[in-house]
């Protein structure tokens, strides 16, 4: 059995689609703690990666964790600063993948999850409730409608339509500095759009 964990949900969120089905975003992000106490730790996945870049195969692409409904296949997979990256295919010629496409379109759905195994894991020294996840065996990516880390979305879904890219890309914005109004209380709107000129 593994731990399906929900880690992500749309603050960057789908910003472009078009037939192709292909999409890429962070299934998982570094140092934040997600609505079941967990945080992932950076180079969690080092491991796990390096196993699948020796074999070349990778974890499953499901729908909502369901082992039954398979939708398309996973074409990258790595970690950098922010977190684990993916970029996949929908296969469109499957009927759940063809939903998956249109939900996605219509931003119905925004989020990635991961199911895994934990490897290695410890208490935070400063909050027990908190559990750091060092070493985990990623065993498949799932597009989901509710996750539990509100950090990590699907960030591009390909796309020739200069003028959708452009509307999406806004609303991206607006839900990132709403963000940055979060983590940082007191922050104006005209601080923000200061510091991202930067």
């Amino acid at each position: 059995m593994y731990k399906s964990s929900n880690r992500a949900q749309g603050h960057f969120a789908v910003k472009s689609l078009s037939s192709s089905g292909e999409f890429q975003g962070y299934a998982s992000v570094f140092g934040i703690v997600d609505q079941q106490g967990d945080i992932v730790e950076k180079n969690a996945f080092k491991e796990c990666l390096s196993k699948v870049k020796a074999c070349g195969k990778y974890p499953k692409l499901l729908w909502q964790h369901d082992q039954k409904k398979p939708i398309g296949y996973i074409k990258e997979l790595k970690e950098d600063e922010y977190g684990l990256f993916i970029k996949a295919q929908l296969l469109l010629e499957v009927e759940q993948a063809k939903e998956a496409y249109a939900l996605l379109k219509s931003r119905a759905i925004e989020g990635m999850s991961i199911g895994y195994r934990v490897a290695k894991s410890v208490r935070d020294s400063k909050q027990n409730s908190i559990r750091r996840l060092i070493k985990l065996e990623l065993l498949e990516v799932s597009l989901v409608t509710f996750a539990a880390n509100n950090m990590a979305s699907i960030t591009d879904v390909k796309s020739a339509d200069k003028g959708e890219t452009e509307a999406w890309l806004v609303a991206d914005i607006r839900r990132l500095a709403a963000i940055i109004r979060g983590l940082t209380p007191g922050l104006t709107n005209k601080e923000i759009k200061h510091d991202t000129k930067r």
